[in-house]
């Protein structure tokens, strides 16, 4: 007897739920990912291979290039990814979706490598393998049993073309697939962090890595120096840019002294008002922190005290040094630099080994 649509649909949850049990590389996560965001517009129910390595490429730019994550020692997407990059120097790092995979499509032979077992592999969980088979006999038993499991109940959720180079779905897969994409995504994506933090223990905010954020918003910070630089001037004190000991331009721009693209976040206690051009030379590279850290926290010390009238601008200082107000409002300045250096050098150090690089020169 043939089984309920609804005890159907929670065996393809099972076995889905076993795709990642064996992930030594980061192949599965973005093969799932690159077929759940193709499959909207795919053309009738196949895929093609070239596409979705494409696709793949395009979903692991932003880890790679962006944020710098590692996929671990042997993997070779990250590699590719590398290789395209050296090869289009002018490529922003978080250029539009649609720019990055213009790029990739002229590299797609770069990534045939993929085509040697994602596909066949990712199916494993779904279909009994005999054991021993080597490489090419375990691949080609593979998409035969795939082909031959359409006429089954228990179906794999797709099969492989006559030719060999696109996937073919089953109605019910396609429509399984397709109606739960959005939960799918998150269980993919989930899985992708945790194989991410074993590869990048140091690294904060992963979850936020992923992909671009398609907002940011400054304004507390913008807020907060413009207090602080209005209170500046009202004892002629006025705050000085840190890079160049210049005065602090009245159209000044917010710096994150830890680049942004390795923390992920706009906390005060990691930002700086700074000058446009200091800003834009400075880029994602590293500061000295040792060397800057006075006049650093100096700054912030005067700026905390000019926010002292709306204390809800100090939060992050509160939530980082795991004090409450009265004690960060009578901390000495001295001691902030200390707060601040146990924050600061410890992230520095971790981006430096993740690959970020040292801000040698100033304007």
């Amino acid at each position: 007897m043939l089984a309920r649509p609804l005890d159907q649909d929670r065996l393809k949850t099972e076995l889905l739920g076993h795709v990642f049990d064996d992930t030594a590389a980061s192949y599965k996560f973005f093969w799932f990912l690159a077929i759940l965001d193709l499959l909207p517009n795919a053309d009738g129910s196949m895929l093609r291979f070239d596409e979705l390595f494409v696709e793949m490429a395009a979903l692991a730019w932003t880890p790679v290039v962006r944020f710098r994550l590692s996929f671990g020692l042997h993997d070779k997407l990250q590699d590719a990814i590398a290789k395209v990059q050296q090869a289009h120097p002018k490529l922003d790092a978080g250029a539009p979706p649609g720019e990055i995979r213009k790029v990739m499509a002229l590299h797609a032979r770069d990534f045939a490598f993929l085509r040697e077992m994602v596909p066949t592999r990712f199916l494993s969980p779904f279909l009994w393998k005999p054991k021993g088979l080597r490489t090419s006999a375990l691949t080609r038993f593979i998409v035969d049993a795939a082909r031959d499991s359409q006429n089954e109940v228990q179906r794999t959720p797709y099969s492989f073309d006559a030719a060999g180079d696109r996937i073919v779905f089953g109605a019910d897969w396609r429509s399984f697939l397709y109606h739960n994409r959005l939960a799918l995504r998150d269980f993919a994506e989930r899985n992708l962090i945790r194989f991410l933090e074993s590869r990048n223990p140091s690294a904060p905010s992963i979850s936020q890595k992923l992909r671009l954020p398609t907002e940011r918003d400054l304004a507390r910070a913008k807020a907060f120096w413009t207090m602080a630089d209005a209170r500046a001037r009202e004892v002629h004190r006025p705050l000085r840019n840190i890079y160049t000991a210049d005065r602090l331009p009245d159209s000044f721009a917010i710096d994150h002294f830890i680049p942004w693209s390795f923390v992920v976040h706009d906390q005060l206690w990691n930002l700086v008002p700074t000058d446009r051009s200091s800003n834009s030379a400075k880029s994602d590279r590293l500061p000295r922190v040792e060397a800057l850290l006075p006049e650093f926290a100096a700054l912030h010390h005067f700026g905390i005290h000019a926010a002292g009238a709306k204390p809800q601008l100090l939060e992050d200082y509160l939530l980082c040094f795991r004090v409450q107000l009265p004690e960060l409002l009578a901390m000495p300045e001295e001691a902030l630099t200390m707060r601040l250096h146990d924050a600061l050098q410890p992230l520095a150090t971790q981006a430096r080994n993740q690959g970020f690089r040292d801000w040698l020169q100033v304007p």
